[in-house]
Order: structure tokens, then sequence, then C-alpha cells
């Protein structure tokens, strides 16, 4: 599965499965969706995202979307 630019997202100390994540969510996938493609439950999903969340210091989709933009090749 593709991911954000590991090095990049390893920087800010992201596990691969946060990372995995991370690349579902800026693709457009709902929590339930990427619960389903990882073969996890939606609240694993949603607490990966708020660890996510807490760790790049964003608030919002739009925040964790800057700052994948800013990190791609």
């Amino acid at each position: 599965m593709e991911t954000i630019e590991m090095s990049k997202m390893a920087a800010y100390k992201l596990s691969s499965r946060e990372q995995e994540v991370v690349s579902l969510l800026v693709k457009g996938m709902k929590i339930k969706d990427i619960a389903s493609t990882l073969n996890i439950k939606s609240n694993t999903v949603s607490t990966i995202k708020k660890n996510i969340y807490y760790k790049l210091e964003v608030r919002n989709f739009v925040d964790l979307l800057k700052i994948t933009l800013e990190h791609s090749v």
C-alpha cells in the first residue's frame, strides 16, 4: 500500500500504521472504509486518527491535508 513519503512522515514519528491511515484519509476514505480496508475496527481507526492529529499538531482534516501536501514529492 502506498503511503506518504516515509522519511518525511517519519520525522513526525508516525508509525507505519499511522502513515497508512494518513494516506487513506487524504485519499478521501471514510473511517468505516479504512477499517474495512485494513481489517481493523472503526474505533481503532478513530483512535489512530486522534493520535495522528495530536502528533502532527493539527485540529482538522484541512490542516492534515496541508501537511501531507507540503511533505509529498
